[in-house]
């Protein structure tokens, strides 16, 4: 199975992107929703992060406190790479496992990072790489309509992840995402057949 990954900052439009793929029947496999399942009551991930991180991690319900969690590791320099050290190899065998699972008819899978190029362990998964890019003026519009974070915060969130030259500067292909829907379903459609092309030629 040929893996896909793609990446882009907070509000970069990558939940769009990866729609517009499972629309040609490939699927995606979002390491986000992986995190979150990983971070809810009795999950696995969880005692190791009451071990880190104390009781205050943790809601009433015995899910993580992600509003809690996102100042701490904001006013705590080593607090985010204490939470990626417990979540991220938990993920990726996660990741793996699905992917393993994946039918083989199909020529290739998405797996979806946002911190693809940050860590290096994802980065052996996949075979392709894509960046989703856009103005930063855009994904604050975009945060803010979604999360209702401040600016503040959302120029937070970007400060901790790669910045925009370089993530492009390691992407095999750059999708940019400043039109509409239809012109994303117009790009993927593009690249899907471009990738259905190159993973034929490596079959062969």
């Amino acid at each position: 199975m040929h893996v896909v990954g793609i990446t882009g900052g907070i509000g970069s439009g990558k939940s769009s992107f990866c729609h517009a793929f499972i629309r040609l029947g490939i699927t995606v496999i979002d390491t986000d929703l992986l995190a979150h399942q990983l971070t809810q009551a009795d999950s696995s991930a969880m005692p190791l992060i009451v071990a880190k991180f104390g009781e205050s991690a943790l809601q009433d319900n015995g899910a993580l406190n992600r509003v809690w969690m996102r100042q701490h590791v904001f006013s705590n320099p080593t607090g985010k790479q204490t939470l990626e050290k417990i979540l991220h190899p938990l993920i990726y065998t996660m990741a793996a496992a699905l992917i393993q699972n994946e039918r083989p008819e199909q020529a290739y899978c998405i797996l979806a990072v946002p911190l693809l190029f940050e860590t290096q362990l994802f980065q052996n998964l996949i075979d392709y790489s894509i960046a989703i890019d856009c103005e930063e003026d855009l994904q604050i519009e975009r945060v803010k309509a979604r999360n209702h974070l401040s600016e503040i915060e959302i120029k937070q969130i970007i400060a901790t992840q790669i910045n925009r030259e370089q993530r492009n500067q390691y992407a095999d292909e750059i999708l940019r995402n400043d039109g509409t829907l239809k012109d994303i379903d117009a790009k993927v459609s593009q690249t899907h057949d471009f990738l259905l092309q190159k993973f034929k030629s490596i079959k062969q």
